[in-house]
């Protein structure tokens, strides 16, 4: 991977601002016109939620008694998995966001990465979680800063991510704050078709759905709308070629 995905090429008031519309719609343009990768990448996750023990059972201990030995290897798998899941998704939203397709070979670097990837991950989020214990606050200003720790860290091998986060985000945290509300009530409204199927067929069929929800539409559509918000404001702030992104997968 290159040190950025974006060299500077062009003058930064040559680029679109970041807008809530523009960020939209080039997340479900990408997720589109690359379903059936994003659906192949999520196979995994899904296969692992609707098979093996309730991975909870290691956390929530029912009448007393201690989980099964295999919960814990599930719970493991599971956790890998979501890893290089999340790994994966900005390579491919970065390589369709070049205009061509996004295919299973562009994921490839993200197993070279993923080892940082969860390490920066798991800092930020203990970070935040110690934020959070102070009153809520200072974790959700924390969480906002560093809302694009994962793009920056899979698409900027040089970047210190936390920091390149808060300002990529600096002056356009308004603007995120509406971009993030907005893809929430995207997800409530699947939750509410899950819930929905769960009362009409049962809680087998419930529980199906909202997997395959989870693993084809709101994972993949989480993280392309936090990298084409990364996108946007690089290109905006820094200008360059939205083609150069190539070259992070040389």
């Amino acid at each position: 991977m290159s040190e950025s995905a974006f060299p500077v090429e062009a003058s930064p008031a040559s680029a679109a601002p970041f807008t809530v519309g523009g960020a939209l719609n080039e997340t479900f343009r990408i997720w589109t016109n690359n379903l059936v990768t994003f659906a192949l990448v999520g196979l995994p996750g899904l296969a692992l939620a609707l098979t093996g023990p309730d991975p909870m059972a290691v956390v929530n201990r029912r009448a007393g008694r201690p989980p099964p030995l295999d919960s814990f290897g599930h719970l493991a798998a599971v956790i890998v998995v979501g890893i290089l899941v999340q790994a994966v998704y900005p390579l491919l939203t970065a390589k369709a966001a070049t205009g061509g397709k996004a295919t299973i070979a562009d994921a490839i670097p993200a197993l070279r990465a993923a080892l940082p990837f969860f390490v920066t991950l798991l800092v930020t989020w203990i970070l935040i979680g110690i934020g959070t214990l102070f009153l809520l606050i200072p974790g959700f200003i924390l969480a906002l800063r560093w809302a694009l720790v994962g793009p920056v860290a899979i698409l900027e091998s040089n970047a210190a991510p936390r920091a390149r986060s808060r300002n990529l985000l600096r002056d356009h945290q308004g603007t995120f704050i509406l971009f993030g509300l907005s893809m929430a009530l995207v997800f409530l409204a699947m939750w509410g078709v899950s819930i929905g199927v769960r009362t009409a067929l049962g809680p087998l069929a419930g529980q199906v759905v909202m997997s395959a929800i989870s693993s084809f539409i709101s994972a993949p559509i989480f993280s392309i709308g936090l990298t084409v918000v990364y996108l946007q404001l690089k290109r905006f702030k820094e200008g360059g070629d939205t083609a150069a992104l190539a070259q992070v997968f040389q």
